[in-house]
Formats: structure tokens, sequence, C-alpha cells
């Protein structure tokens, strides 16, 4: 549950995110973005980033397949 004060729509919709991490600047800034008359009915989150591969995976490159690619361990 989060609580952001922002709006009646808006803090509803957050009150059902189970975590606002990294974003509740966003959501308070949401009434600056949305037209009038529109109104929010859920929300999602999200965090930017790379992700680590799962040690068990393949090895996939963009440029495996290129035969001029200098990276090495392609």
């Amino acid at each position: 549950m989060v609580a952001v004060n922002v709006r009646p729509d808006i803090d509803a919709a957050a009150a059902k995110l189970s975590s606002a991490f990294g974003a509740k600047r966003e959501i308070q800034k949401l009434p600056e973005v949305l037209w009038e008359g529109e109104t929010v009915e859920m929300l999602a989150t999200g965090v930017y980033g790379k992700t680590e591969r799962h040690p068990n995976s393949p090895r996939t490159s963009p440029c495996s397949s290129n035969p001029r690619c200098r990276r090495p361990g392609c």
C-alpha cells in the first residue's frame, strides 16, 4: 500500500501498489501530464537497469554472428 495524497483517483490506484520504489515522484507529478477529465484506474512501476543473465542460460550477443566483431568472447 502506497500513500501519495495527490488526487482521489491517483491515491486509490497507488493504494493498490505493493511498492512505489523509485516511482513516487512520478506518481506525484501525474496531474501535470494528464488531460482535463482524465482519470487513473491502475498504476504500474518498474526499474531501469541492466539485468543479470542466469548462469545456466546460453550466451546471446547481438554481435555473436558478426565476423568483424572484436569484442572478447564473441
